[in-house]
């Protein structure tokens, strides 16, 4: 039940991806590629930070300023990268002030936020798909890493249920 799910969703996430070629200054794009690189550990400055956490979310970005950036200018668009650089003051408002009277989940603070989920959510439909159709016995290694990779998620999802 859980994996037909998991593979339902999926797709909705890559069809609705923006283009990495935006270049209306829409950030959603850039904000999904620096999570997925910072998830999969692709530059060495994004594994000192943890991106992912709620309450080190101010310290974390404000600190990591340089590495975000860095990430920034290789995977975003230039005027992503370019809007970032240039308010990047007011971006880590935006994503690290929860707002106070905005309960609908419209605000930036919750897409952006949300950004965070996608390379997660991926990572588990990466890993449900192929196991999906098998029998497996408990003990199976690759079961075990889909356990531990859901266990990791759900504790990063606290962020989301608790702020929306």
């Amino acid at each position: 039940m859980f994996s037909k799910i998991l593979l339902f969703i999926f797709p909705i996430f890559i069809a609705s991806a923006p283009s990495k070629n935006s270049t209306n200054g829409d950030i959603e794009p850039c904000l999904k590629e620096f999570y997925q690189a910072a998830y999969d550990g692709v530059y060495n400055c994004t594994k000192e930070f943890d991106f992912f956490s709620k309450n080190s979310t101010p310290k974390v970005f404000k600190s990591a300023k340089p590495c975000f950036l860095e990430v920034a200018k290789s995977e975003c668009s230039n005027s992503q990268y370019n809007l970032l650089s240039t308010k990047y003051d007011d971006f880590l408002e935006v994503i690290t002030e929860e707002p106070k009277s905005d309960t609908s989940c419209e605000s930036f603070y919750f897409k952006y936020n949300s950004m965070k989920c996608v390379p997660m959510m991926g990572d588990i439909a990466a890993k449900v798909a192929p196991l999906a159709q098998k029998h497996l016995k408990v003990n199976d290694s690759r079961l075990l890493d889909l356990v531990d990779t859901c266990d990791r998620v759900k504790v990063r999802l606290r962020f989301a249920v608790t702020t929306a």
